[in-house]
């Protein structure tokens, strides 16, 4: 079957105020069942984020434990795998309070490293990092030049269904795929606010 994997949040009222989020899971959704379901397999409690498919194992990445990862009242964000039943759940990062957080992970293509966004700590610098599969040799991609943290993601094949737009979901359900949403008109958000926050 074909499954995409998304971050879910919960909320105390309709409005998507990010203050009163009161969790974020990681859910695997089966596009071929006759009735798509949002399965969450981390508790809204992880905080879970960035979900990403490993390219050849049946496992997914993703940071958690952070409700914001840009709060200095927050503890740093870790790296978690876990397999789409919600077995297997591993953390490959031990980053502690007085650490520096591990968000936005993306597998590489192969599958054999890790690049993310290191979250620095008092500063909350913003920089790309790489560091293998399970945890281990982290390093700062200074060999680019300056950079200033990214949501790094692998081209998905450009013939996959699920290659450009948005995922709609209705109560717990897929709705659509492949959507283009619009943009707001805002002319005061923040330099390098992109498309997706511009959707959002």
């Amino acid at each position: 079957g074909r499954s995409i994997v998304v971050a879910i949040e919960r909320y105390i009222d309709d409005g998507n105020d990010t203050s009163t989020m009161t969790g974020r899971a990681i859910a695997v959704v089966d596009v071929d069942e006759t009735e798509p379901v949002l399965r969450p397999i981390t508790s809204f409690e992880s905080f879970s984020s960035y979900p990403d498919w490993h390219p050849t194992d049946d496992l997914i990445l993703f940071a958690a434990g952070a409700r914001r990862p840009l709060d200095p009242a927050d503890a740093p964000s870790n790296l978690f795998t876990i397999r789409p039943d919600g077995t297997g759940l591993a953390q490959p990062t031990r980053q502690g309070p007085d650490h520096d957080g591990i968000w936005m992970p993306a597998y590489r293509p192969d599958g054999s490293g890790i690049l993310a966004t290191l979250v620095g700590r008092p500063d909350f610098a913003l920089t790309l990092v790489s560091l293998a599969a399970d945890g281990t040799g982290l390093a700062d991609l200074d060999d680019v030049g300056p950079t200033s943290g990214a949501h790094s993601r692998q081209r998905p094949l450009p013939q996959s269904p699920l290659h450009d737009g948005a995922v709609v979901i209705q109560a717990g359900r897929i709705a659509q795929a492949g959507c283009i949403l619009p943009l707001t008109l805002r002319e005061d958000l923040p330099e390098g606010v992109g498309t997706r926050h511009r959707a959002a």
